[in-house]
């Protein structure tokens, strides 16, 4: 995954863009850590798949883009919130579910942050949806593009 410029010339400095396979969690307020598993670039091999943890491989400023796919989502599910957790910075977006889903009990969590952080940060995405107990699912369209910017 590149960034076309207009003069044609690839921006390389694209550190990580994955996908997240379809998981099934429980929809009672359990916090889990987002593994992205399916990998298109990760030029720096600075994350592990098997925390969900991405560890900046040098100090600067970063654009981290992540969307979060939900599924089966039903009435009692009433809230729901993504972290995107950078070092001790902890940034988050909180949504009713129940309020946006679609008529296939679908629904999306976006987040976009630019954040200067030292070499050596660990970042991770977590979800948690509340207030139900059925089963819901993670994955989709979920996705994590984490760029070096500055």
């Amino acid at each position: 995954f590149f960034f076309q410029a207009e003069d044609g010339i690839r921006d390389s400095s694209v550190t990580e863009f994955r996908r997240v396979l379809f998981r099934s969690k429980t929809g009672d307020g359990t916090v889990y850590t987002v593994i992205f598993d399916s990998e298109t670039v990760d030029q720096s091999s600075s994350y592990d798949p098997t925390t969900g943890i991405f560890t900046t491989p040098v100090a600067g400023k970063y654009q981290i883009d992540a969307t979060i796919s939900l599924a089966n989502i039903d009435a009692a599910h009433t809230l729901a919130q993504m972290d995107l957790l950078c070092g001790a910075t902890h940034y988050y977006s909180e949504v009713s579910p129940a309020a946006i889903k679609t008529s296939a009990n679908r629904t999306s969590m976006v987040m976009s942050n630019c954040v200067s952080v030292g070499a050596g940060v660990a970042i991770k995405v977590t979800i948690a949806v509340l207030n139900g107990t059925k089963t819901i699912g993670i994955g989709g369209s979920s996705y994590l593009s984490i760029q070096l910017v500055a």
